[in-house]
């Protein structure tokens, strides 16, 4: 799993709250063209009800147009949610691929631990699983799969990242960890795997995580993933931020 996967991860919740909002937006039911100025503030309305957006449109407005486009033209052409939510994600991914470079430790440490948290709330259906980590689309609206005090907490933390990348941007310095170290969060993650066979069944997989079709090798890719980010955790913050942006670095 890349960190662009974590990243873009973090964008599809933060849409799917979004959505939350519009999911039954007036202007949709009514058939309103999204042209309308009425329609228009509706959909401004609704987004701004949720501090993240309000942090994109005051520090990256250029993003925060192309989202709100998304929505608008979705309803006037009258697309379903699903797709709706896939159209902001791809804006929210590509943001969020770019800030993610700047943020500080603290916030890498709570990026981490949120995705872990949220993973291990689907980890019984590896499918929700693996889209909750990024690896694949997802099949229904995020909201359906996660928790709403996990949607909550990530639309919040989404909001602190954005303004502390934006505001005070982090910029380490320190090389790249040894293969040493690294190697240490991939021994300890597979050894905490649950039996042989799912070791036998990673190691099958050869690195292709997203094209894991059984849902045995999906349980497999969920339970590998959690044990890594927590790995990490183990760490103090400075220390766990150096480990995972080695390994992004390395497509980990």
């Amino acid at each position: 799993m890349t960190s662009t996967n974590i990243r873009r991860r973090t964008g599809a919740v933060a849409c799917a709250c979004l959505l939350l909002g519009l999911a039954q937006p007036a202007a949709a039911q009514s058939g309103a063209d999204a042209s309308d100025p009425a329609t228009s503030a509706e959909v401004e309305a609704a987004l701004l009800e949720m501090p993240v957006y309000g942090v994109i449109k005051q520090y990256y407005p250029e993003t925060y147009a192309k989202m709100r486009a998304s929505i608008e033209q979705g309803i006037r052409s009258g697309r379903p949610i699903l797709a709706m939510q896939a159209d902001v994600r791809g804006h929210f991914g590509q943001l969020f691929a770019a800030e993610t470079q700047k943020a500080d430790p603290a916030n890498l440490v709570d990026m981490i631990d949120l995705v872990a948290d949220q993973a291990e709330s689907v980890a019984a259906e590896p499918a929700a699983c693996l889209a909750v980590i990024g690896l694949v689309p997802y099949e229904k609206p995020a909201d359906e799969v996660l928790p709403p005090e996990l949607l909550q907490r990530e639309l919040d933390f989404g909001a602190r990242l954005l303004r502390q990348t934006a505001t005070a941007p982090y910029r380490p310095n320190d090389p790249p960890l040894g293969e040493e170290a690294k190697a240490g969060i991939f021994i300890a993650s597979y050894d905490a795997l649950p039996s042989d066979d799912s070791r036998k069944r990673l190691v099958a997989l050869n690195g292709e995580f997203a094209g894991a079709k059984d849902p045995a090798d999906q349980r497999v890719v969920c339970e590998f993933t959690i044990a890594m980010f927590r790995a990490i955790l183990r760490h103090p913050p400075a220390r766990a931020a150096e480990l995972f942006r080695s390994l992004s670095a390395d497509g980990g």
